[in-house]
């Protein structure tokens, strides 16, 4: 009974140390990289999670992973916002990920040399963005001597392309399985990679065991500590998450980060007794026309400084304007994420976008896409968001088309891309950075990075067949 005691009170005050992996390619997501560097209402997605990190206070050091493309852009933000060690009382250590076909078995790897030995090890994805409330709830719940592991579970009611958790009745892990297939699931709850392991030692160990396969070899590590962990009345428990969870793995679902971080991130000012009410918040610094219409009727509206909105201008919420934009007469933007420096020209419709610095628009229509930096739309630009049928519109992703699950999807555009007037795009298109296209286009097939775009023959002929669509 006695050695039991000192046993468990040992667990429960161990310190732990995390360490949060940024080290992917983010490949998935051409034509944007370094995913969790995009903002959202003024703060990248890397700096929501160091935020979290840092407000637990049984976490002792913080190790991020980097990789040689992103190391920069990552010690850029810490020194900048969390450099202070008098103010967080936290040690913060970027390595580098220099093989990054191992994917996160290497990326664990690459912390062991200087990881606290006797510390317990939270992995994190920068992927897997969840509410704020849970890293703590997650920490504190199961610290009994029975529980070697925790990972977290998220029930889910459509199929999602990752690991999926197999639970016996008392929630203990049987097995994680990549990617089963839509269909094949064990079960509907989905392993988000917020795990938490007593044993920082055995998980190096079983990590260098285990043989390389694609992707998954991390979860091997887990599965054979599963197995390790049966045999000795250990268990690796599922603790499951129940709010709000939002993962970057494909373009379009920036889209969704976007929604995620309005429903959970600017709601600070509303009225907790009432859940529909929103609120208008603007910086003092800001010029907004007596004629422009404000309607936070079904979300909140934040105006950053220097933004200007001119005459018969209507933002409908939720709406984020970032610093020193510009929204034009009669211009109409709605449930979109406007980033630093745009212009929104007269007449031109947003929806349901993210648009991030230096975006420029004369006249256009952009609906539910995603416009990176220093981009141009000449008059009259469109985005087609919509198919005929109504049906799911589907993406071209590394040679591999994805039934994205949305009815509307306009376009992914990379950064420094200019389009001629009246440019038109069909739904779903993908056009790489650096791209140029010539006036009058219909681009209805994606454009690979640093391309010139033009027509190869003009013709007013028209083509008609009979509609078979009934």
């Amino acid at each position: 009974m006695y050695s039991i005691f000192l046993l468990t009170s040992n667990i429960m005050k161990a310190t732990t140390s995390a360490i949060l992996l940024c080290s992917g390619t983010s490949s998935r997501m051409f034509p944007f990289s370094n995913k969790f560097m995009f903002e959202f209402l003024g703060k990248s997605v890397f700096r929501y999670q160091m935020e979290n990190l840092l407000q637990q206070k049984t976490i002792n050091e913080i190790f991020i992973v980097t990789n040689f493309e992103n190391k920069e852009k990552i010690e850029a933000e810490i020194s900048e916002y969390f450099s202070d060690f008098s103010q967080f009382q936290k040690k913060i250590t970027c390595t580098i990920q220099e093989n990054l076909s191992n994917g996160m078995k290497d990326g664990v790897l690459s912390v062991e040399k200087i990881f606290p030995k006797n510390d317990n090890i939270l992995i994190i994805s920068s992927n897997d963005m969840v509410e704020n409330w849970f890293l703590s709830d997650f920490l504190e719940k199961d610290t009994s001597s029975q529980i070697c592991g925790k990972v977290c579970g998220k029930t889910v009611e459509n199929y999602f392309p990752g690991g999926y958790l197999e639970i016996d009745s008392e929630k203990n892990v049987k097995k994680i399985i990549e990617k089963p297939g839509e269909g094949n699931e064990p079960s509907n709850l989905i392993n988000l990679v917020i795990h938490w392991f007593q044993d920082s030692q055995k998980v190096f160990e079983l990590l260098k065991s285990v043989n390389n396969s694609d992707d998954d070899a991390y979860e091997l590590m887990i599965q054979e500590l599963i197995n390790n962990s049966y045999s000795k009345n250990q268990y690796v428990k599922s603790i499951e998450y129940t709010g709000k969870w939002q993962a970057l793995k494909y373009p379009w679902h920036i889209l969704d980060m976007k929604n995620f971080m309005f429903e959970t991130q600017s709601n600070k000012n509303m009225n907790l007794n009432n859940s529909n009410t929103y609120s208008i918040e603007k910086h003092e610094n800001c010029f907004i026309s007596k004629n422009a219409v404000l309607n936070c009727e079904n979300g909140n509206i934040i105006i950053e400084e220097g933004v200007k909105i001119f005459d018969f201008a209507v933002i409908s919420g939720p709406c984020f304007i970032g610093k020193n934009s510009i929204i034009g007469n009669h211009c109409l933007v709605r449930e979109s994420h406007i980033g630093e420096s745009c212009c929104i020209g007269h007449g031109t419709e947003i929806a349901r976008s993210y648009l991030r610095d230096t975006v420029f628009t004369h006249q256009s229509y952009i609906g539910d896409s995603v416009v990176d930096n220093n981009v141009n739309f000449g008059a009259g630009c469109r985005t087609g968001n919509l198919r005929h049928d109504y049906g799911k519109v589907s993406v071209l992703v590394k040679n591999s088309v994805i039934n994205s699950g949305k009815t509307k999807l306009g376009i992914f555009c990379g950064s420094d891309s200019k389009f001629g007037i009246n440019t038109s795009f069909a739904p779903g298109i993908i056009v790489g950075k650096n791209c140029w296209a010539y006036p009058h286009l219909f681009i209805n097939k994606n454009i690979k990075e640093n391309s010139f775009v033009k027509q190869i023959k003009a013709s007013l002929e028209l083509d008609i067949r009979e509609n078979k669509n009934k």
